[in-house]
């Protein structure tokens, strides 16, 4: 379910204090991917992630929608990848950013 299918979460993310806290996870992990860095590699951040996913059943609980804990600040391969999409690239073993070839039909 994509947040923008309930217009109640909608307006949750819509409103100041969710940038306001999506500012603070960015700059709390210095604009990072937190995933990558958990790998040993740097790579700018994207996207900021609920582990614990948004659902109609919990959006009201403020420790779910805005709690730091339940954050994670991720690139957008990360975020494919903790969403079961396809990943567009990777680290090599020197830790150079590689994108992978698409495959030909």
């Amino acid at each position: 379910m994509r947040y923008r299918d309930n217009p109640l979460i909608e307006q949750r993310y819509n409103c100041e204090r969710w940038k306001k806290v999506r500012k603070l996870k960015r700059l709390m992990v210095h604009g990072a991917c937190e995933m990558c860095l958990s790998k040993g590699k740097f790579y700018p951040g994207k996207i900021v992630h609920h582990i614990e996913p948004i659902t109609d059943l919990n959006f009201m609980d403020d420790d779910i929608m805005y709690g730091l804990n339940n954050l994670m600040y991720v690139c957008d391969n990360c975020h494919k990848e903790i969403h079961g999409e396809a990943v567009d690239y990777y680290f090599d073993e020197e830790g150079n950013v590689c994108q992978k070839k698409q495959k030909q039909a």
